[in-house]
């Protein structure tokens, strides 16, 4: 008899742990992140709207923002949940007039990693240490003379060198996308240092192979 019981008792525990596991990942799967989240599809659990995406989703999507959700809609991809704008108006308020709310980054995947590593500024949160640092970032550039009209110069000149190297080269094979990269390369040279190697010269070209992991 209390063996009997033990397994009931065993039985139904076990039910229990089951069904309100259940319960939790559901309500964890059909909850928004926000009361105020957008609304939009769910879809179906692990895999959100991929299924019903299509050959074209952003047609699908904006199907979906036409027909039920509005222009400010929120999708499931997968287990993460994704916002979508689907008018200029939409795009225009978040992008210009909120910039400041959409200058984020993901919080998953390899904008974790990236900032974690520390992997410059295109992979870090929109905070107070990311702005100090665009902040010096845009003031050296402007120092170098970015925006300003001595760098146009500087990007012509090496062009008209480049385009004088070329007539040289007039009826002979050459490398051309090579060539192209050298003259990149000693427009950046001639902006952060100051000096330009000619196009024949083998420091110029082994830097190049340098360069290009050769």
């Amino acid at each position: 008899m209390l063996s009997m019981i033990t397994d009931n008792l065993t039985t139904f525990l076990a039910t229990w742990v089951v069904l309100t596991s259940v319960f939790a990942l559901a309500y964890k799967w059909w909850r928004k992140p926000h009361r105020n989240f957008p609304p939009g599809p769910i879809g179906v659990p692990l895999l959100g709207v991929l299924p019903y995406l299509g050959d074209k989703p952003q047609e699908t999507i904006r199907q979906w923002s036409e027909e039920k959700y509005g222009p400010v809609m929120s999708i499931r991809m997968g287990l993460e949940d994704v916002v979508v704008l689907n008018s200029y108006d939409a795009i225009s308020q978040g992008y210009v007039r909120q910039a400041n709310s959409f200058s984020g980054r993901p919080s998953s995947g390899i904008f974790q990693l990236a900032d974690f590593l520390d992997w410059g500024m295109s992979f870090k949160q929109y905070d107070s240490d990311y702005k100090c640092q665009k902040t010096f970032f845009s003031k050296s550039l402007k120092d170098y003379g970015v925006g300003k009209l001595e760098v146009d110069k500087l990007i012509n000149e090496e062009a008209d060198i480049f385009n004088e190297y070329l007539k040289d080269k007039e009826g002979q094979l050459i490398n051309f996308k090579d060539h192209f990269f050298a003259l990149t390369a000693n427009a950046v040279l001639k902006f952060l240092c100051g000096t330009r190697y000619d196009y024949d010269d083998p420091t110029a070209k082994a830097l190049i192979r340098a360069l290009q992991n050769e």
